[in-house]
């Protein structure tokens, strides 16, 4: 290929990349439409999974954990609170949110209860997912 066809082919690719990464978002927009959909759905029939020809949708919860500010902004209370309740592994300059979301799913699987003194400086939120196997 002589440099004039490198570049056209590369415009060309640039192109096509370009409506794929368009193509991927509505398709991602639609995903996440249809799983909330699903989500709704698998709680009002209080089902887990449903297999069908394609694959096996099921419902799993994804955890997420994070400190929370004082009323000055301040994550030092928070800090005291993990230390205190051993789980200083988990304090870097701020607290690693993936990690502390592990603890957090770690102890909810372990049937264990979260130190009371750290419970305040939490927040908690949970996020349906809909995963398949195909």
């Amino acid at each position: 290929m002589n440099k004039n066809e490198l570049v056209h082919h590369f415009i060309k690719m640039t192109k096509q990349k370009r409506q794929m990464d368009t193509d991927l978002n509505q398709l991602k927009k639609q995903l996440t439409s249809l799983e909330e959909q699903i989500v709704d759905y698998f709680g009002l029939e209080g089902i887990q999974n449903l297999a069908t020809n394609e694959g096996t949708a099921y419902l799993h919860v994804d955890v997420f954990a994070s400190l929370i500010a004082d009323e000055t902004g301040s994550f030092e209370d928070a800090h005291n609170a993990l230390a205190e309740a051993d789980l200083d592994y988990l304090i870097k300059r701020g607290v690693n949110s993936r990690s502390l979301s592990a603890y957090v799913k770690q102890q909810r699987n372990a049937g264990e209860p979260i130190p009371p003194a750290v419970v305040p400086y939490l927040k908690i939120h949970e996020q349906p997912r809909i995963g398949v196997r195909a």
